[in-house]
């Protein structure tokens, strides 16, 4: 048994997947999950992985659950390339627009638009999407100190992400879930280890 600073459970009788957090000071107090930043299949994603804190206790870890170390000790690194290039594709796109924007080229996009169009108009949503939650946590400047760590339970429920502490979904980690190969191949694997130790 191992104690730890975390999210209490509801429940205790089912196994759950601690997720480590990064706790940072800057603008105001937020989480920023520590292991899941680096199981995705683009650095933008990142910003979903930014959380408001939850209420933590000391807590009791099972033998049937699975606690996760975090894989960096760098978050200012991990958040600074999120907006990086989340900045870099939004001006790339932007550029690529101006220099095609021909008559063909627009008459094309209306009455065909190519998978590869919906796919760019996607990355361009997530770009911006990501930049403006980054710019809204930590202002232009990203700068902030880490505080500690802690973690928080989850559970995998019909390929929906479940938070411990209150048994709800967490849309943001389901999203991934559906959306992002690398995050749903990781968290297929853990949670298939904890199911086991169930």
């Amino acid at each position: 048994m191992r104690q730890i600073e975390g999210v209490p459970p509801r429940r205790t009788d089912k196994g759950f997947l601690w997720i480590p957090f990064f706790e940072l000071k800057g603008k105001r107090k937020i989480w920023f999950d520590a292991y899941f930043s680096s199981f995705l299949d683009k650095n933008i994603r990142r910003a979903v992985l930014i959380k408001k804190p939850e209420r933590t206790s000391i807590v009791i870890i099972s033998e049937r659950d699975i606690l996760l170390n975090p894989l960096t000790k760098d978050a200012e690194k991990l958040i600074q390339e999120c907006y990086s290039e989340a900045v870099e594709l939004i001006r790339s796109e932007r550029r690529k627009l101006r220099e095609s924007f021909g008559i063909t080229r627009a008459l094309e996009s209306i009455v065909m638009p190519g998978r590869r169009i919906i796919e760019q108009s996607r990355d361009l949503a997530e770009a911006n999407w990501s930049k403006a939650i980054v710019e809204e946590v930590f202002g232009p400047d990203i700068h902030f100190s880490v505080e500690k760590i802690i973690w928080a339970p989850f559970s995998l429920e019909k390929e929906r992400v479940m938070r411990g502490s209150d048994e709800t979904e967490d849309k943001a980690y389901t999203s991934l879930f559906e959306l992002d190969k690398t995050f749903r191949g990781e968290m297929t694997r853990l949670m298939g280890m904890v199911t086991k130790r169930v």
